[in-house]
């Protein structure tokens, strides 16, 4: 509408300027040629100098009509001009326009629109509230204060920062200023022009120079910026707490104020190679504080360079290690040393003897490695308790140490075993020379707890290379000379002699017999059913191995398995059993006989293999079998010897599925605040506690001590070694729930055992 009236006064303007000139055209003709009643009937006047007149103010008036109208054309070029700029201005910022104007219509342009997130072309707000309610809620409160501060006359310019949810869910930051061009009567704004911009990119990059900020001023690491020179330009807060250098003490100065004197100028070249070659230095580098103290500092420096890739900034982050550096070393300490006694323990004394022997290969000379035992030291624990145990243990170090030189290796295995090393000798009698001394400092008496103790020691000695010529052979020769000196009198040491120990001949034979065992598939196992005492129903079985010896016979596990133990070959007999044990019960299931669950032991180091509970899932998994049919049994000495550990073995083996049972419970020394903690679901009554339970009290009672334990942690309690009608009614009495033992079968074939539990089903019915 208003540039048809526009256009309209500009036509009006031209119609009559025309007509003022045909007019004047018409009188001057007429003057002309002296048609007087022409020139009367378009200029009505009585004279011709009226008339004149007249024809002179007629002429002036077209021409400055048509004056105006031509300034009026020439101006409204020059607005459609300045608001083609104006357009192409606001376009060329990318920012948005709106002109709010108390009531009357608020425009706003698309690309106020496509910042706001609308449709183009979509409805635009027409209050103040649709405006506001485009942005995010968390920022209408402080928009709506803002606007209303600004229109009720708090200044002449308003500006808001606000954010708006796209369609896409991403957030867009956005700035509102506007400018009153208008105020009613009262000075609130009646109009308001303004422009919307997006600075969301402004505000992350305010955010993240905050936030580095932030972390430059507050973490825990000192950070120094030096120039090209090296010389500091700034340092944050932390270097001032490590190094003891305010800022003003450091500005201007070099890191040379750092250096210490525990590097060398070897180092400190070979940094500034690596820090311009590669750009950077990493490690650790030992400076000094202000006040003198050296320390170790984990250190990063940095070369920063601009865009063309000229130097113009070092970087240095480093922070102080000194006392994580101590206490590596001393968990380096622990790791190789004996915690009561600072002696190596057995993994530093194998890396020492594995370095004698070595040597003495090499230089072609003699070492002996001497097995010494404390004699009646388990009575000194028993009678005078464990820290006197310790007492001992430390004053027996020491007189050890008294009669050793330093290059030889004393070390402690565990318990009251010590071995030494001994090289550079002549022959075998300095080394019986030096036995003998030891045994003497052993026989000195010691006092503990205000009693006079006698221990003595036995004394194991391998040489080699006559003995053998690595570190497992001396050690067993050591070993078996240590148990020789044991058996002839104690308090005395023996030398590893190989053709009159017939015992440790008959060992050796038996480790390779149990060997050929594993690789012949010599081992059967053996089932002895657990029953339940509320009911007699079958509770399940335990998995018992027996190995068919072609010379020996049926040798029954206690012959055997401390061997195996020892020797390690345990692992494979272990991993054997639990494989069998798994395809029996495949075997029976397809028979389509019950399911039960059958109970697999397991030595300590096949249970703490971190492997384990894998082997076991992958078992399961390769026989199809429902987890819950598999138990896995334990001795309460293999769970509380490593506890921490046991936890997360005992943790894989409930992901699994797989229930664990505790066996030998009660003949250890457990610790409640570990066994509360212990993921276990059974433990057995050792068959000691069993055994007379009828008669004797003191074993009844520990029962009964034993299953009230078991209820109060949530575990089911099984009685082994039931040999009796008695033991078995005070077990039910007490509230035992499961029983094995001869009084319903012993241990017997996969066969067997198959029968009997059609006997037994029989004989229950």
């Amino acid at each position: 509408m208003s540039q048809l009236l526009r256009l309209f006064r500009q036509d009006l303007l031209t119609m009559l300027s025309f007509g003022l000139v045909i007019t004047s055209a018409l009188a001057a003709i007429s003057l002309q040629w002296g048609s007087y009643d022409l020139l009367r009937f378009l200029l009505p006047f009585d004279t011709i100098a009226e008339t004149r007149v007249a024809l002179t103010m007629v002429v002036f008036l077209s021409a400055l009509i048509c004056f105006l109208s031509l300034r009026q054309e020439r101006l409204h070029k020059a607005s459609l001009k300045d608001g083609e700029l104006l357009k192409f201005v606001l376009e060329s910022t990318n920012d948005g326009l709106w002109d709010w104007g108390r009531g009357r219509h608020t425009v706003f342009s698309p690309r106020w629109q496509e910042l706001n997130g609308m449709m183009s072309g979509g409805r635009t707000p027409h209050s103040v509230e649709e405006w506001l309610s485009l942005a995010m809620p968390q920022d209408r409160e402080r928009m709506r204060s803002e606007w209303e501060r600004f229109h009720n006359g708090g200044g002449d310019h308003y500006r808001c920062d606000y954010r708006v949810e796209l369609a896409d869910g991403s957030v867009r930051w956005l700035r509102d200023k506007g400018t009153v061009v208008a105020r009613d009567p009262r000075g609130r704004a009646a109009r308001i022009i303004g422009t919307t911009r997006d600075i969301t990119i402004r505000r992350d990059a305010e955010v993240q120079s905050r936030l580095a900020a932030s972390v430059y001023r507050n973490t825990a690491e000192a950070i120094v910026i030096t120039d090209t020179d090296a010389e500091i330009v700034s340092v944050n807060p932390a270097f001032t707490a490590i190094t003891g250098y305010t800022p003003e003490e450091a500005l201007g100065q070099t890191p040379r104020i750092l250096k210490s004197d525990h590097n060398s100028a070897e180092f400190y070249s070979a940094l500034w190679q690596t820090l311009l070659s590669q750009g950077q230095w990493q490690g650790e580098l030992w400076n000094r504080r202000k006040d003198g103290e050296a320390f170790l500092a984990w250190q990063t420096i940095t070369a920063v360079r601009d865009d063309a890739g000229n130097l113009t900034q070092f970087v240095s982050v480093f922070s102080d290690i000194t006392e994580l550096h101590v206490k590596d070393q001393h968990i380096r300490h622990q790791a190789f040393h004996d915690a009561l006694t600072g002696l190596p323990n057995r993994l530093l004394l194998q890396d020492r003897l594995e370095h004698a022997i070595e040597v003495a290969r090499r230089e072609n000379s003699h070492l002996a490695v001497m097995f010494i035992d404390l004699d009646r030291f388990k009575i000194v624990n028993d009678s005078l308790g464990h820290d006197a145990g310790d007492q001992l243990l430390v004053t027996v170090t020491a007189r050890l140490k008294e009669g050793m030189r330093r290059s030889d290796t004393i070390a402690r295995l565990g318990g009251d075993e010590f071995v030494v090393i001994l090289t550079d000798f002549a022959s075998s009698a300095e080394v019986a020379e030096v036995a003998e001394k030891i045994v003497a400092q052993m026989s000195d008496p010691t006092t503990l707890k205000g009693h006079e103790v006698h221990v003595g020691a036995s004394i194991g000695i391998a040489l080699y290379p006559e003995d053998g010529d690595d570190v497992t052979t001396l050690m067993k020769g050591a070993d078996t000379a240590m148990y020789r000196a044991k058996n002839g009198g104690r308090n005395t040491f023996r030398f590893f002699d190989a053709k009159v120990d017939g015992e440790t001949v008959e060992r050796l034979k038996l480790e390779a017999d149990l060997r050929h065992a594993i690789e012949n598939h010599e081992f059967e196992l053996f089932y002895q059913p657990k029953v339940s005492l509320d009911g007699g129903a079958v509770a399940g079985a335990e998995a018992l191995i027996r190995w068919n010896s072609p010379e020996r016979g049926l040798v029954a596990p206690n012959h055997f398995i401390p061997l195996a133990e020892e020797t390690g070959l345990i692992i494979a007999i272990g991993n054997w059993v639990m494989g069998e044990a798994c395809r029996q019960l495949a075997d029976w299931r397809d028979r389509g006989l019950p399911q039960i669950r059958v109970a697999v032991n397991v030595s300590a180091r096949q249970f703490m293999d971190e492997h384990f509970g894998d082997r076991v899932g992958k078992l399961l998994e390769r026989y199809q079998l429902d987890p819950a049919c598999l138990e896995v049994e334990l001795t309460e000495s293999t769970v509380m010897a490593e506890p921490e550990k046991a936890v997360r073995q005992l943790q894989r083996l409930r992901e699994i599925g797989v229930a664990v049972s505790v066996d030998d419970f009660g003949t250890g020394y457990s610790s409640l605040s570990y066994l509360k903690k212990l993921p276990l679901n059974t433990i057995k009554i050792d068959r000691s506690f069993v055994r007379h339970l009828d008669v004797e009290s003191d074993n009844a009672a520990i029962v009964r001590a034993i299953l009230g334990l078991g209820e109060a942690l949530g575990m089911t309690a099984i009685a082994e070694g039931v040999e009796t009608e008695g033991e078995e009614r005070h077990l039910q009495e007490a509230g035992c729930e499961v029983a094995q033992g001869f009084k319903y079968s012993k241990p017997i074939p996969a066969s067997e055992f198959v029968e009997w539990l059609g006997n037994y089903a029989r004989e229950s019915s």
